[in-house]
Parts: structure tokens; sequence; C-alpha cells
């Protein structure tokens, strides 16, 4: 498998917050539930994240938005973006907060992480050499 798929998900939702080790991998989705009724809202609203209680970042482009599983009065969408260009590389807290226009969300609960990079292998080959002795040509066998 050439690709770590791995996914970041939160709940944001009041609960205590501990900080979880989490492995960020190339396709890995920071989560989070919205209540906005339907996609079409959820989407057009402004999601903002912000990382150690610093000024909220809108994250855009690339928030999207589904139907949630969960059932609730209004629905529950669940919106994610890539976990690497919302979330920063090592240890903090993030809460995501909506926006409408000039209207704003109060903050999610905190989400504190502990990221740790694991860098995926690439130009896997086998060197060959021939020739008496091991001295030679030097030859790159490269597998698909």
């Amino acid at each position: 498998m050439k690709r770590l798929l791995l996914i970041l998900t939160l709940a944001l939702v009041p609960s205590f917050a501990s900080a979880q080790t989490v492995i960020i991998g190339p396709a890995s989705r920071l989560i989070w539930t919205v209540q906005a009724g339907d996609v079409p809202t959820a989407t057009a609203l402004t999601h903002r994240i912000s990382v150690d209680a610093g000024t909220p970042a809108v994250m855009s482009p690339g928030v999207t938005c589904a139907a949630s599983a969960a059932v609730t009065v209004p629905a529950s969408q669940d919106c994610s973006i890539l976990a690497t260009t919302a979330a920063p590389m090592g240890t903090h807290s993030i809460t995501i907060s909506t926006a409408s226009g000039t209207l704003v969300s109060a903050n999610s609960a905190p989400y504190s992480y502990v990221t740790i990079l694991i860098p995926i292998p690439s130009g896997v080959h086998i060197a060959t050499t021939t020739g008496l002795f091991g001295f030679g040509v030097r030859r790159r066998i490269v597998g698909t």
C-alpha cells in the first residue's frame, strides 16, 4: 500500500479535553459536526479554526459537508477538511466555530492533540552489482 490512509476524527461536542496522540497521513481529515439543518446550509457557512486560543482563521477552500448519520433536530452534518491544511503539527489545542455573515457561533469544546508524523518511504529499489568480486557495473532495478 503506497499511501497511509488514516482518518483523524473528532466530535465537537462538550466533553473533557485531553491530549490524544494521532498520526496524520496524507489523506487524514479533520472532521466536525454542525447542526445546520441541511447540507447546502452547512456548506455555505464559514468554518473557522482557532489554534491554542489564537485568532480564528477561516478554513477554506477545501471544507466539505455531508449528512451525518446522527439523528438530531435540526439535522446534523459532518464537515471536514484535510488535516494537514488545518491542524498544525506538534502539540496543540484547537476549537472550531462557524459563521454566517456577521453572526458567529460559540467555539466548540477544545480538542487537544499531539501529532506524530511518520514519513512514507519512497524510491524503494534493489541495486545489483555484476562483475568479478562485486566490481563492475551497478544497475538499479525498479519495481512497480
